[in-house]
This record gives C-alpha cells, sequence and structure tokens, in this order.
C-alpha cells in the first residue's frame, strides 16, 4: 500500500476546517478528522477509484474523494510510490483558482 503525504497547504486547509467546525460545535472538528483519516485509508486501498472531474484543470493527473458526511473534497495525485494530498477543500468553494494553487 502506498503511503500518504499531505503537502503544507493541505495541512493548513485540514487545520482551517478543524478549527470552523469546533467553533460550530465542540469535536465537530475531530470527527472531521476522524473523517479525513478514514478517507486516507480508502484512497491508499483504491487510489484510482476517486472522481478525475476537475482533472482538465490541471497539468497533472489528479483524483477527488468526497467525504462522508462532510461537505470536503480530497484532492489528490497518485505517484509510483506514494499518494500525494495538496488541498481539502469545502465543496461550496470556487475550486478551479483554488486548485491551481499549489498543485506539485
Amino acid at each position: 500500500m502506498k503511503r500518504v503525504e499531505i503537502t503544507p497547504q493541505a495541512a493548513k486547509d485540514i487545520q482551517d476546517s478543524i478549527a470552523f467546525y469546533d467553533a460550530e460545535q465542540v469535536g465537530l472538528g475531530l470527527r472531521l478528522l476522524e473523517a479525513l483519516e478514514a478517507a486516507y485509508c480508502l484512497i491508499q486501498q483504491s487510489p484510482s477509484a476517486g472522481s478525475t472531474r476537475y482533472q482538465h484543470l490541471l497539468p497533472v493527473p489528479t483524483h477527488m474523494h468526497v467525504l462522508k458526511k462532510f461537505p470536503c473534497l480530497v484532492f489528490y495525485i497518485e505517484r509510483s510510490d506514494y499518494i500525494r494530498i495538496f488541498r481539502v477543500l469545502h465543496a461550496s468553494r470556487d475550486l478551479p483558482p483554488m486548485l491551481q494553487e499549489n498543485v506539485e
């Protein structure tokens, strides 16, 4: 199974989301983190199963996984020996310009 690497930008996305959800309800940020960890396991098991919906916007083959129970999208690139998660974004955001930042 390939290891998962989280970019600094994705880590910032995650921290911002955790802070937002914790401000809404104490403990909700932890539930988001648990949902993300479950998503990483699914992505590791079957990286090519992710949607390629936004592939046309990016210069490298990119996949997206939709979290269950949270309106968040995990964007990742499958490499030969690892999976690079480069953004974790709320589904209602203006995704195209945000995806084009820090892809590699």
